[in-house]
């Protein structure tokens, strides 16, 4: 799955990045892999993808299970289907479960997040609403008037301290850290391999980390410039730096950087 996206041969898919299918693809292929591995392996890779804002005690587990759009028919309310569907057990404990729903450009739907928890909270100690979306803001927002549909409802009754919203540029970024911490040459090299898989997905629909200097071409430093003094920019002289697309700021606000020092 991850190939097709490195290779280039889905850039017919993503000629309208607005698309539902632009967006059940990125769920597949984010969290799709976690269906073929261990466990354990699984448990990793979650981690990466939530990133360390998670708060959650993700700790000893001896199976992980991962559904892909589960669908369940309600009788007078049609077909509820949340995108991923985790399971986390201990033994013979339903430990946690995981609700997933995934957007790029749609909002949730009026009553979305309230069928979902009502359909599948209860089965495990602990369940969670995650939202990966591009904006937090408007989700957050759009969870708190359903919330308060719901709010004398007991099946809700911790459901507002259960939603976990993270932004697909938080998870570029987390993604992107996991990469870091691991060696080529590591008995881990192939996570990391499937972490700089996802994130060739991430930049290529604009959710982009910074990922250092290394990629900057050098620019010229102004005359009586002292070497390894600040330097300051503001507007679009920063797109100096091209990274890997020019980086642009607003024209009122500034930018400093560190110039190197000369050895």
């Amino acid at each position: 799955m991850l190939q097709i996206f490195e290779r280039g041969k889905a850039t017919v898919l993503f000629r309208d990045i607005e698309r539902q299918f632009t967006e059940d693809l990125l769920t597949g292929a984010v969290f799709g892999t976690l269906a073929y591995v261990d466990s354990n392996t699984a448990l990793e890779m979650l981690k990466a993808i939530l990133g360390k804002e998670w708060k959650i005690p993700l700790l000893s587990i001896t199976q992980l299970t991962v559904e892909l759009w589960p669908r369940s028919s309600i009788a007078g309310k049609g077909s509820i289907e949340p995108d991923v569907l985790i399971d986390l057990f201990a033994g013979e404990v339903h430990s946690l479960r995981l609700i997933v729903e995934a957007k790029w450009g749609a909002g949730l739907g009026p009553s979305q997040g309230i069928a979902q928890w009502d359909r599948f909270v209860g089965e495990a100690n602990d369940t969670w609403h995650v939202f990966p979306v591009r904006d937090v803001g408007r989700t957050k927002e759009q969870l708190e008037r359903q919330t308060q549909e719901v709010n004398n409802n007991n099946r809700f009754a911790n459901w507002g301290q259960r939603q976990y919203c993270v932004s697909w540029f938080n998870i570029a970024r987390s993604l992107n850290l996991f990469c870091q911490g691991i060696d080529e040459s590591s008995k881990r090299a192939h996570l990391r391999r499937w972490a700089e898989g996802i994130l060739f997905i991430l930049k290529s629909l604009g959710e982009k980390p910074f990922e250092g200097f290394g990629r900057h071409r050098l620019c010229p430093m102004l005359d009586g410039h002292v070497s390894g003094s600040r330097i300051f920019w503001m507007g679009p002289r920063v797109r100096e730096f091209n990274w890997p697309d020019p980086v642009e700021t607003n024209d009122l606000r500034p930018v400093f950087f560190m110039s190197k020092r000369e050895v």
